[in-house]
């Protein structure tokens, strides 16, 4: 099935799912010249991927991709991606705006023609799991169905401090487990995220597979010489390291890692070009199994 049916199919299922959304008149996702993009409030946005992958035997190995976009604005001035949320002004444009950015990422993810075992990885937002009172991942999971995906290939993104704290976040993290996602929990700088404070039965009973910290709790790590004390003791737990922004060969060096981390992040760009098509680009229709999953919603 040609791209430009399934963009013109989601882009409907998107409208019907979120009635009260305001945002739902303001965006749409587009097919143009063999290139995906999506428009919201007058904002463009361009997808791409960031290479997720483990030091194993061939030396690095691709596991997934993580789901990025460039934002530009009506000035043509590029923005943060997190500000496209400041036009989301109550619960149903929050909850309209993630399904239809993880919905964007997991298109341009299907359109790249990655081996079926690559993990999507996606972002939750704190306002979208406070915004819904049950049933997380349910209506998503559905729209991943319509593109071939379920969600045991992908990855969910969830606030590890909220998740701590908050019985609501807790109670969503569950959610998602029930229906197959995995859960990396990211973890900020600052004197609550020491390994003696991180509350280790509450994030492992919550279903988290991996902690992932930012860049600043990151470059903490690695001026402490940190990542032995951190993966120790997430393993403890049965908890993994997620670890983001791997952009060189110095950062962090490959001492401080262990085959069992996951890492993300350009420095994997090398190998990745070998298992993807150019990014953002293909002229192609849609992946079979994808196509005939969506047929069956018609």
């Amino acid at each position: 099935m040609p791209l430009t049916s399934v963009v013109d199919y989601l882009n409907s299922s998107l409208q019907q799912l979120h009635p009260q959304a305001r945002l739902r008149d303001l965006s749409q996702l587009s097919f143009d010249h063999g290139r995906l993009s999506a428009q919201i409030a007058g904002f463009q946005l361009q997808p791409y991927q960031v290479p997720v992958a483990t030091l194993v035997e061939p030396p690095e190995r691709i596991i997934g991709r993580s789901g990025q976009f460039r934002l530009t604005g009506v000035n043509g001035r590029h923005a943060r991606p997190e500000s496209i949320y400041v036009h989301a002004w109550d619960s149903h444009d929050v909850v309209f705006l993630d399904r239809f950015l993880r919905t964007m990422h997991a298109l341009f993810h299907i359109s790249q023609e990655h081996s079926p075992e690559e993990l999507l990885v996606l972002p939750v937002h704190l306002r979208h799991v406070s915004a819904l009172s049950e049933r997380h991942g349910q209506v998503f999971e559905g729209l991943l169905s319509q593109l071939g995906l379920s969600p045991r290939q992908v990855v969910l993104r969830l606030q590890g401090r909220a998740l701590q704290d908050d019985p609501h976040v807790q109670q969503a993290a569950q959610s998602f487990i029930t229906c197959g996602y995995r859960l990396a929990a990211v973890l900020n700088s600052g004197p609550h995220n020491d390994p003696a404070t991180i509350r280790w039965p509450v994030l492992r009973n919550s279903g988290i597979s991996w902690i992932s910290p930012d860049q600043a709790l990151l470059q903490h790590w690695q001026e402490q010489d940190g990542f032995d004390l951190w993966r120790d003791a997430a393993k403890v737990h049965g908890i993994g390291l997620w670890l983001t922004g791997i952009d060189s060969a110095a950062t962090p060096p490959r001492s401080a890692l262990a085959a069992e981390d996951i890492l993300e992040g350009d420095r994997f760009l090398v190998a990745a070009n070998g298992q993807r098509l150019d990014p953002g680009h293909s002229d192609r229709d849609m992946p079979g199994n994808a196509a005939r999953s969506l047929s069956t919603y018609r």
